[in-house]
């Protein structure tokens, strides 16, 4: 796979950059390189927080339902088959 890559400016402070070069140099990397891994690293842990966030939000969504649908009085498979018929007998049409 060829991605075409682009040359971009960017300022440090001068103790930023001393610190970017040591670690550079200590992976055996140039900055440039270095800089490019920990952004794309960074991105990726981004995504995966997103993901894990979604998955949490939907977990609480469920559990939320859970406690609403034990209040109506549904708690067994019986419960849900019924509340599933009503549901469908008040969609069609009369």
């Amino acid at each position: 796979m060829n991605q075409s890559k682009i040359v971009i400016s960017m300022s440090f402070p001068k103790e930023v950059l001393k610190q970017i070069d040591a670690l550079a140099n200590a992976e055996y990397t140039s900055r440039s390189d270095y800089i490019r891994q920990t952004m794309i690293h960074t991105i990726k842990q981004q995504k995966k927080e997103d993901k894990e966030s979604a998955w949490n939000e939907l977990i609480e969504g469920v559990d939320t339902l859970g406690v609403t649908v034990k209040k109506a009085g549904y708690e067994t498979e019986k419960d849900f088959a019924r509340l599933a018929k009503e549901a469908k007998q008040d969609r069609q049409p009369a």
